[in-house]
């Protein structure tokens, strides 16, 4: 049963979308642009964008940046934190997403100069070792996970060998990565600058992944949440990888990435060595 209700609600959900798009194409064509123009220049900002109305606050998503600690703090301090819950769901952090508030609301809201937007960032080379060692490093090719049918897909669709029985060695994936973040397929390897906005809803500020505690507890104090909590993620030692960047990177995985990532180099101002 609760497979067939959630079913319903995905799509009485979808039917909402394409009603409040039609509506606003029509009566608010200003308004649609600007969503239509957020749409098109950024990966799923339905998706990767977290919005707290009440507070006038917007946080876009970067995967392997901090994103799940930041998400799970904005929704102990301001939406519908589950002990056990899963915080990129919206049912779990009670954190709205652009369209369940309407595009009309959503536009007004990034265009209100009282509204604040953030986003986290970190060193392209330390977040693609961290993607390599969460989401690749253990999954052999062919056991039909969603990682090892995508790498599949992406071999036979390039014309590549296919690579089965093993898991992929980091230079591998990095091939893989770098072939594909121009296509804004998934998040947690695509460009950072293809996730965060630099025109409309660009962000006031970027916490840093290097400097993460400090940074985000100067947001949750903006806004007020308890101090209790700004001193608990004062006091938050983030689990991270970058560690082990040093060992895995070759100069050639080094070069590779700093060539299709340097958007994310230049934009966030990166260096391109660690």
């Amino acid at each position: 049963m609760n497979g067939i209700g959630s079913a319903a609600k995905r799509a009485l959900r979808a039917a909402y979308y394409t009603w409040d798009e039609s509506m606003v194409r029509r009566k608010a064509p200003d308004e649609f642009l600007t969503w239509h123009a957020l749409e098109s220049g950024c990966l799923d900002p339905n998706y990767f964008m977290h919005v707290v109305p009440e507070r006038k606050l917007i946080y876009t998503e970067v995967p392997k940046t901090g994103s799940s600690f930041i998400l799970s703090e904005l929704a102990t301090a301001f939406g519908r934190r589950r002990a056990a819950g899963n915080m990129h769901r919206r049912a779990h952090s009670g954190l709205s997403c652009p369209r369940d508030m309407g595009i009309g609301p959503f536009v007004q809201l990034v265009e209100n100069p009282e509204t604040f937007i953030f986003s986290s960032v970190r060193n392209p080379l330390t977040r693609l070792v961290s993607c390599y060692l969460d989401k690749f490093a253990a999954v052999l090719i062919g056991d039909n996970s969603y990682i090892s049918n995508t790498y599949i897909a992406y071999r036979r669709v390039a014309g590549k060998f296919v690579i089965d029985g093993r898991p992929l060695s980091f230079a591998e994936f990095v091939e893989f990565a770098c072939e594909t973040a121009p296509l804004k397929y998934d998040g947690h390897w695509s460009r950072q600058a293809d996730i965060v906005s630099n025109w409309i809803a660009k962000p006031h500020v970027l916490v840093r992944f290097e400097t993460l505690s400090r940074d985000f507890a100067q947001v949750l104090t903006r806004f007020g949440a308890d101090p209790a909590q700004v001193e608990r993620v004062l006091a938050s030692a983030v689990t991270t990888t970058d560690h082990k960047a040093r060992d895995l990177l070759t100069e050639r995985t080094r070069a590779r990435i700093v060539e299709a990532y340097a958007t994310d180099f230049a934009r966030f101002d990166y260096p391109i060595h660690l």
